[in-house]
């Protein structure tokens, strides 16, 4: 097995100073619709799985995440429905589903956070219902009348990623399980649902093991699975209603203004805030990486935070992570996995203003 040599020349930075502070915070409220559309015969194999998918989210929401059950509105029908008649609120028609986004207009305010969960048959216009079909050019207007910090929507039909145009918006995360041309045969929305538990004891979908599950570490897990079944996992969330797959150059979350930016500080637990850093240091840290498939630790004595950032030669950032310690030590293996071998500038930066010597070589 080849070896990954990382070599270190490390020096202080200049004017750096560091504060972090509850780096992921709570939102006022969360809000969430999960909508179990279509019209299944209860002895379907489909109307198991929709009921499956819907049901399983709505309890990890509860369980997991801890939402208010008075916070849910859970649309479904059906002899399941009927006999969880205290957990699902109505049937999942169209009027009740436009109700549902009213709600969230009427009581969501910028402090909180709006996940929609939809599992349905669909269409390149629109979603198949209980009583008909709903276009996305209407769930497009209902999302953009919700006032959120963050409104996230993850949508199972076939050719849902026709819809990220319409729903695209500032503070809007949009996360469709194909390409608006494809059909959906991967059980995706099962899979989401088992990412958002924190996917397998060796599939982590807590890419940067911070404790937090992000939208777009849920997008990078889950879009791999999705290649592997012949389909195309899209994602918006920059407000340009083009949608980004994980390998276009439009998906970064270390670039403001790209897909994943505005996902990787957003989450179901949380926002990523309070954390101010001063930019205007001059990293004098190199990195020599040698191997692709590498990974540093890092241990730093007597701090709360940090901040690793990896730049190429160019000053632009190729990685960054928060790093925040629960016993006055940081200990965290960093991967460096999809980074070509050459030169790269690093910064480590905790409250106390110093680039940390304290870094482990992994090999």
């Amino acid at each position: 097995m080849a070896r990954a040599f990382l070599i270190i020349l490390m020096t202080f930075l200049t004017t750096q100073y560091c504060l972090c502070q509850n780096t992921w915070c709570d939102y006022d409220n969360r809000y969430a619709i999960i909508i179990m559309g279509g019209q299944q015969a209860n002895n379907t194999l489909h109307y198991g799985w929709y009921w499956g998918d819907t049901y399983r989210m709505y309890k990890r929401l509860i369980d997991k995440y801890s939402f208010d059950s008075t916070n849910i509105r859970f649309l479904s029908y059906g002899d399941s429905a009927l006999a969880h008649a205290n957990e699902v609120y109505d049937t999942s028609n169209v009027s009740n589903i436009i109700n549902a986004y009213h709600w969230l207009a009427q009581n969501s305010t910028i402090n909180d956070l709006c996940y929609i969960f939809w599992v349905d048959h669909g269409s390149p216009t629109d979603f198949l219902v209980y009583d008909g079909i709903i276009t996305h050019a209407t769930l497009g207007t209902l999302t953009k009348a919700i006032d959120a910090k963050c409104v996230a929507g993850a949508y199972n039909p076939c050719n849902s990623g026709a819809i990220i145009d319409d729903v695209s918006d500032s503070n809007v995360i949009s996360i469709a399980s194909v390409l608006p041309t494809e059909l959906n045969s991967f059980g995706w929305a099962g899979a989401w649902t088992t990412g958002l538990n924190g996917g397998g004891n060796s599939d982590s979908s807590d890419l940067n093991q911070d404790g937090i599950i992000s939208f777009s570490e849920m997008f990078e897990w889950i879009s791999p699975k999705s290649l592997a079944a012949g389909e195309h996992c899209t994602y918006d969330d920059n407000a340009d209603g083009i949608y980004s797959i994980y390998s276009d150059l439009t998906y970064d979350p270390s670039l403001s203004n790209y897909d994943g930016n505005f996902g990787k500080n957003h989450s179901l637990s949380g926002w990523r805030c309070n954390y101010t850093f001063i930019k205007n240091s001059q990293p004098k840290t190199y990195i020599q990486l040698n191997n692709i498939n590498s990974e540093c630790v890092i241990n730093i004595k007597n701090s709360n935070c940090a901040r690793f950032i990896l730049y190429d030669l160019k000053g632009k950032i190729v990685f960054e992570d928060i790093l925040i310690s629960k016993n006055g030590t940081i200990s965290r293996k960093i991967p460096l996995y999809n980074l070509t071998n050459g030169m790269y500038i690093a910064a480590i930066e905790n409250e106390h203003g110093f680039v940390s010597k304290k870094i482990i070589k992994q090999y």
